[in-house]
């Protein structure tokens, strides 16, 4: 999520829109204080999510490499 100040969101009104279209959500502030929030339409959003689980049960069906289990691999990127 971005944030724009008031002026900053004034100039680029049109990359914003196109942004927000694209289904990034905007903060609007003033003064450094949030005053809205511009959010895409439900229906884009309710496609997006769609596209995630879709990549996620997609990367669920690439194997496992051979010797290493999960719960190896959350404890190396831990460290």
């Amino acid at each position: 999520m971005e944030t724009l100040g008031t002026h900053k969101l004034k100039t680029n009104l049109s990359a914003v829109l196109s942004s927000v279209e694209a289904g990034e959500s905007v903060t609007v502030t003033r003064h450094g204080r949030p005053i809205a929030r511009i959010v895409p339409p439900a229906a884009s959003r309710s496609r997006r999510r769609s596209g995630a689980v879709e990549r996620l049960l997609k990367f669920r069906r690439i194997p496992m490499p051979k010797g290493c289990s999960i719960v190896e691999m959350v404890r190396e990127g831990r460290r």
